[in-house]
C-alpha cells in the first residue's frame, strides 16, 4: 500500500512539474516570436532624409523616403519622433501641437493614392519652430515607432 500511495505522489509530483515546465515553454516561446517579429519588422523598415530647408522664417519642411520593404501607415507614422533645432541645441517636438513647436506630415509622392507611406514613396513634414529661425546649421532626427531613425544636418 505504501508503494502505491508513494508511486501516485511520485507521478503526481511528475505531472505537476512537467505541466509547469510546458507552460513556461509557451511563455517562453511567445516571447521569443514576438521578438523575432519586432526584429523582423525593424529590418524591413528602413528611411532616409533626402533634404530639408526653411520655407519661411518659422518653418522647415523636410522630406523622407522611404527605403525599406514595408508600408507605414498614417497613423503610425504620427506615432514617431522627431528631433530638431540648433546644431548646438535640439529638442523633441510635438505631433500635431496647437502651439509650436509642432510637426506635421502629408504624403508628397503616394504612387498608388492609397494613403500609405509604401516603400520608394516620400513623405513631407513640416515643422512649424515657435521662434525666428536665425542664419546656422541646423540638425533634424526622425525616429521611427519601432526605434529605426535617419539624422540629417542643413544650413539655413
Amino acid at each position: 500500500m505504501t508503494e502505491i500511495m508513494l508511486t501516485a505522489a511520485v507521478a503526481t509530483i511528475v505531472a505537476f512539474l512537467a505541466a509547469s515546465f510546458y507552460s513556461h515553454m509557451s511563455s517562453f516561446y511567445d516571447v521569443y516570436r514576438m521578438t523575432i517579429g519586432v526584429e523582423e519588422e525593424k529590418a524591413l523598415t528602413s528611411i532616409k532624409i533626402v533634404f530639408a530647408t526653411n520655407s519661411s522664417n518659422t518653418t522647415v519642411k523636410v522630406w523622407i523616403k522611404n527605403i525599406g520593404q514595408k508600408s507605414i501607415s498614417k497613423d503610425l507614422i504620427s506615432k514617431a519622433s522627431l528631433i530638431f533645432g540648433s546644431s548646438s541645441k535640439c529638442e523633441l517636438i510635438a505631433f500635431n501641437s496647437s502651439t509650436p513647436p509642432s510637426w506635421n506630415f502629408k504624403l508628397a509622392y503616394d504612387n498608388d493614392n492609397d494613403g500609405v507611406w509604401d516603400p520608394s514613396e516620400t513623405i513631407e513634414i513640416e515643422i512649424t519652430w515657435n521662434d525666428v529661425l536665425t542664419v546656422g546649421d541646423y540638425y533634424v532626427k526622425f525616429i521611427m515607432h519601432n526605434g529605426v531613425s535617419d539624422d540629417y544636418y542643413f544650413s539655413i
